[in-house]
């Protein structure tokens, strides 16, 4: 899978121009697609159904080659035959664009650094979590998961707050994105208190969803207690850190903010709980989790002191920058 990166990197780039642009219907049934064709090939390389061969992991590799390259040619169609108003074309890649380079590498750098210090830092929480019990590494993988389907709602709401803050901002309606950046702040917690309530919801059933232990399941009645509590985090954090703030435009503010609490708790801490002292796997999980608590409170601060919007490069009717 490794030299096929550039394939979804074309997709997901073009999609996500459409996105801020306000043309987000196609990414939905372009990710529905590439979603489904997926799950099906799936189902009949890894264990060879419909008399194909069974491949097992590398059936699950080919899948999603096959699943991401159709995804590719459904973009592309869309963009050539369809899509009228971005009009991008692939030959705009080698464009010359070196007036935009000092601002994207000014803006769009440090959000680099930001999702970059995300990926080690959860990285790095796997290999600590990983060294101890299976009975525990069972409930994790069931937790993570559930986890990892109750935040789509989180990021979702913070790339559309992002979007349409970016698109009032750039307008130069200050007055207006600021006014809806207080619902956007209201709507994070909100959906941070649904998906904490939905957790709670499923926590006496959750166990059962696979074959486990007793020791796994009470595991995983008390990991969810700990997602319930981070996904409300995530309502206050990813909202303001992917959306409102990011879209104010002060990223080396983010990415420092970013950085320094991952680094600090999911890498240095939870690894002296984890590895050295040997810490009890919940309490380790509670603190590497608890970096989205701190990064919301900051941003919290930071967003009621007022000075979160920062005009950065801005392209006025017929093209011309200021």
């Amino acid at each position: 899978m490794a030299w096929f990166y550039i394939i979804p990197a074309i997709t997901v780039t073009f999609l996500s121009n459409l996105r801020a642009l306000g043309d987000v219907k196609v990414s939905v049934v372009i990710y529905t697609c590439s979603c489904l064709i997926n799950l099906v090939l799936n189902w009949v390389l890894i264990y060879g159904n419909l008399g194909a061969p069974s491949l097992g992991i590398k059936g699950a590799a080919v899948a999603t080659v096959i699943s991401k390259t159709i995804e590719c040619i459904l973009a592309l169609i869309y963009m050539y035959k369809i899509e009228n108003k971005l009009n991008f074309r692939m030959r705009y890649v080698f464009a010359d664009a070196h007036q935009y380079i000092p601002s994207f590498l000014k803006y769009g750098l440090p959000v680099f650094f930001s999702e970059f210090a995300w990926g080690i830092g959860m990285t790095v929480q796997a290999a600590t979590l990983g060294q101890y019990s299976k009975s525990f590494l069972a409930a994790y993988s069931l937790v993570m998961v559930i986890l990892d389907l109750s935040t789509v709602a989180m990021c979702g709401f913070a790339n559309a707050s992002l979007i349409l803050m970016g698109n009032m901002i750039g307008a130069g309606n200050d007055r207006e994105a600021k006014k809806w950046s207080k619902f956007f702040v209201v709507g994070g917690f909100l959906v941070g208190l649904v998906m904490m309530g939905i957790i709670f919801m499923i926590r006496p059933i959750a166990p059962y969803f696979i074959a486990a232990t007793e020791e796994t399941k009470e595991y995983i009645r008390k990991m969810l207690i700990i997602c319930a509590y981070v996904d409300f985090c995530y309502g206050v954090s990813w909202n303001l850190g992917a959306g409102v703030l990011r879209a104010g435009g002060d990223t080396k503010y983010m990415a420092r903010v970013d950085v320094g609490t991952i680094i600090l708790i999911k890498c240095i801490g939870g690894t002296i709980l984890g590895t050295f002292l040997h810490a009890d796997p919940l309490l380790v999980m509670a603190f590497v989790c608890s970096d989205e608590l701190v990064k919301g409170i900051i941003y919290l601060c930071k967003y009621f002191k007022g000075d979160w919007l920062k005009h950065g490069m801005t392209v006025k009717e017929g093209g011309q920058t200021a």
